[in-house]
């Protein structure tokens, strides 16, 4: 539990302090963001495995891991047209940030390839 606190505290120092608005800058506290949410989509996914064989009449049919699926498709769907609708360029980093993040962090580790890992 130590570690975890102080990750995440690096995590929130790192998002707050590298406050460039260049590339370089941008780019990291966007990860850092995204290692934010990331844990959000896993325990979201875990909790939705509990669904996996409570269908009654479908219970071969994996609900739980196919309504992750379908909510990570949405999430970084979703994402992708607000940065394409929203950003053009002289957006703060908490607009094109918090989508990346979305979408890189908490929708990435909600879908299928982060199982694997």
């Amino acid at each position: 539990f130590n570690w975890c606190l102080v990750c995440f505290v690096l995590l929130i120092a790192a998002i707050i302090f590298e406050n460039g608005m260049d590339e370089y800058s941008m780019t990291y506290r966007t990860m850092a963001f995204a290692a934010l949410l990331a844990p959000t989509g896993a325990l979201i996914r875990w909790r939705m495995s509990n669904w996996n064989g409570k269908w009654t009449k479908y219970s071969w049919f994996p609900l739980g891991t196919m309504a992750a699926n379908l909510t990570a498709s949405i999430i970084s769907v979703t994402m992708i047209a607000l940065e394409l609708k929203l950003y053009d360029g002289t957006q703060s980093f908490w607009l094109s940030g918090t989508t990346r993040a979305l979408k890189v962090g908490m929708a990435g580790s909600l879908s299928p390839p982060s199982t694997l890992f």
